[in-house]
């Protein structure tokens, strides 16, 4: 999950918090998940959701918790996100 702390550099996204969920094994592939807090806007939170959604990785957004200073444009979030990791035949 190196990808979704490189998309957060490109969108201008302060990681305050990164920690490994655990895998799950399936035939073919394996399922990583992380759970992240972030500091941002909100704008540059739409571009980081955007851009972690639409990679070329199998990287998906399993929830998100948004929270807010009443007249901030400031944005803290709780994100779980996992990934697809194929297996390879050896």
């Amino acid at each position: 999950l190196d990808k979704v702390v490189e998309i957060a550099d490109e969108a201008h996204i302060r990681l305050t918090f990164f920690e490994p969920m655990g895998s799950d094994n399936y035939d073919k592939y394996t399922r990583v998940a992380v759970r992240i807090k972030i500091f941002t806007t909100f704008h540059d939170l739409g571009i980081f959701i955007g851009m972690i959604e639409s990679s070329n990785r199998f990287i998906r957004i399993n929830g998100i918790k948004v929270s807010n200073g009443i007249k901030s444009n400031a944005a803290e979030a709780e994100l779980i996100i996992s990934a697809l990791v194929l297996k390879v035949n050896r």
